[in-house]
């Protein structure tokens, strides 16, 4: 779907973009992560040619009007209603499709929006008004879909709901391309994880090969004891253990018996809060 080969972009003498080659493939989902100014927000605006002045090719197999894109810090026009707003915006693509204002309250109700559609949006909440943006992305039925900070400043019932949102495009066969610093968002929507570092792509991984099985993560209710860990050791499948604060990350040898080491662990009645499998996206800022 897009091919971008050798994508470099200099602000004087700062090289924000170094050399990027990533092959997006239609209908897969990709999560782009990296701390600030690693090259986020600007490798995203060359894709949308909101930046045209860059070395290297962005080659992209479909019509430019079937992308859509919802900016981090998009600025709406307080004083108008959500669909008085993406009305204008439809337009901008056909202002004489006859069915503009169906597909426009489409958007808004996929966006789950629907119901404040008449309503100012000086008077809706952040979450409503990420939910407005979306909807703008959406408006036109695109097939690539940039996301730049979905659920930011979100508060976690909205969040979910706007991560159930997402996944509804997901399975609509939609092609998406997700930047975001709630590393949740990747783990639990994106088959592809994209690691940026001071504008080098650093690694392109699908999300199932990053994540593995060979490890083993253990929230502890408290310190576990030498006595404790040394029990622990004596575990035929266990390769290395570690304990960071209230966390102890078990390495095993043989990720096919994964079921049995947990039990195994679990016989010698360590206090836990949670367990989990699998490396996490917040491994790569350790």
């Amino acid at each position: 779907m897009i091919k971008i080969t050798n994508l470099s972009k200099k602000y004087e003498n700062n090289l924000v973009l170094n050399n990027v080659n990533l092959n997006i493939k239609k209908g897969k989902t990709y999560g782009l992560v990296g701390e600030n100014g690693a090259g986020k927000t600007t490798l995203i605006n060359c894709i949308t040619k909101v930046i045209k002045d860059y070395g290297g090719s962005i080659q992209c197999n479909f019509k430019e009007n079937l992308l859509g894109f919802m900016p981090q810090d998009a600025l709406l026009e307080e004083d108008t209603t959500p669909e008085k707003l993406l009305t204008f915006f439809y337009s901008l693509y056909d202002k004489n499709d006859k069915n503009l204002l169906k597909n426009v309250n489409n958007a808004l109700k996929v966006a789950g929006c629907y119901e404040v559609k008449d309503k100012k949006i000086k008077t809706l909440s952040h979450g409503m008004k990420r939910r407005i943006m979306i909807a703008q992305a959406i408006l036109h039925d695109p097939e690539f879909i940039i996301l730049d900070e979905p659920t930011s400043g979100l508060d976690p019932k909205v969040i979910i709901e706007i991560r159930s949102l997402i996944k509804k495009l997901k399975n609509k066969g939609k092609t998406l391309f997700i930047s975001s610093h709630n590393t949740r968002d990747i783990e639990e929507i994106c088959d592809y994880l994209i690691f940026i570092d001071n504008g080098i792509i650093k690694k392109e991984e699908e999300m199932q090969n990053y994540r593995g099985n060979n490890l083993i993560k253990i929230t502890l209710n408290g310190k576990l004891k030498e006595s404790d860990i040394s029990l622990l050791n004596k575990i035929k499948n266990i390769e290395k253990i570690k304990q960071d604060n209230n966390e102890l990350l078990i390495f095993i040898k043989d990720k096919n018996s994964l079921n049995q080491t947990i039990n195994n662990i679990l016989k010698n009645d360590i206090e836990f809060i949670n367990i989990r499998t699998g490396k996490e996206i917040d491994d790569i800022f350790r």
